[in-house]
């Protein structure tokens, strides 16, 4: 059995910013629809994203840039981007699907500098499949896990899990099953939010098959709690295992904290635009202004001050943001 306890945790960053590459994924995913009406090209270019990159380099210290999608690997200039991001202070993670990888491209990736990879991975076999859409999901991600790490053992390989009603009864087999492997540092779990490209609807998870059963979200997250206390690689903090629970219960709640968006996350999205809150409009574009500007904007002031006197928990920002 792994030896849980020798695992050092890795650091938490005090920001961090979200970069969306593209929308174009090749993914069919049940908690997304983005892939319905995904752009033919990437609006941005590759130098634009390497210009964003510094200046986030010398705007911030101690972040992490989460490259991103739609899928990452099906941006042109992903090679040339991981080898800016190599170059700064920022930590760079990498968020795929892991499809796309072959030993060729694996090498690649680690040829460029990429240190960090999170492979998004919703269940076990069939499950798995069947929230991505595609047969042959799992295996593939799994075997882009190995390419990876044959590549180079030190690059930090992590699993992002989202739960969702379909694979609520594989949260525990999952990850009993993946910290047994010790090429995966940790697990993340995030709850279910409307999935992306549909109109905003802040009821939409009650007539949703994407949202859990109650009772067993709690026993769920009970074990959960037992056994990262117990050494498993969960990612989480046990507060943030506990407003998932809450979320679950009742996602319309006021919000009684304080929001971390605008702060500590914000996005930015293909077409550049700054976005404290996905909801909020954007403070600006970063290929017209200058980051550091752009947060100091009126506009960016009026959507922090939005943000902090914004009380609803069914937004799942806040909760993904708890560590």
């Amino acid at each position: 059995m792994r030896e849980f306890d020798t695992r050092k945790p890795l650091p938490v960053p005090d920001v961090f910013i979200h970069l969306g590459l593209t929308s174009r994924c090749a993914s069919r995913c049940i908690k997304c629809n983005v892939w319905r009406h995904s752009p033919s090209a990437d609006p941005l270019q590759t130098r634009d994203w390497q210009d964003i990159i510094g200046q986030l380099d010398a705007a911030f210290s101690n972040t992490q840039i989460t490259l991103s999608g739609g899928e990452p690997l099906m941006n042109k200039g992903i090679y040339d981007l991981i080898r800016t991001a190599a170059a700064t202070r920022l930590r760079a993670v990498l968020n795929t699907s892991g499809h796309m990888i072959t030993p060729r491209i694996a090498g690649k990736l680690v040829e460029a500098g990429c240190r960090y990879v999170y492979f998004s991975l919703d269940g076990l076999e069939k499950t798995a499949d069947a929230v991505k859409g595609l047969d042959g999901a799992f295996r593939r991600t799994v075997r882009a896990v190995d390419l990876i790490h044959r590549e180079d053992p030190g690059v930090v390989i992590g699993l992002v899990f989202v739960m969702m009603s379909p694979n609520m009864g594989e949260v525990l087999p999952f990850l009993e099953h993946f910290a047994a492997d010790e090429r995966i540092a940790e697990i993340r779990y995030q709850p279910v939010f409307q999935p992306a490209g549909e109109d905003a609807d802040p009821h939409w998870w009650n007539q949703s098959g994407l949202w859990p059963d109650n009772g067993q979200v709690d026993e769920v997250i009970d074990e959960m709690i037992r056994m990262k206390l117990d050494g498993y690689p969960v990612s989480n903090t046990v507060t943030s295992l506990n407003l998932i629970r809450g979320y679950f219960s009742d996602p319309e709640a006021l919000w009684d904290g304080t929001c971390p968006v605008g702060k500590s996350i914000f996005v930015i999205n293909p077409e550049g635009m700054v976005q404290f809150c996905l909801e909020m409009e954007p403070a600006g574009n970063a290929t017209r202004n200058r980051i550091s500007d752009i947060l100091r904007s009126p506009k960016a002031s009026k959507s922090l001050e939005n943000i902090a006197n914004c009380r609803r928990r069914y937004c799942h920002l806040p909760v993904l943001g708890a560590g």
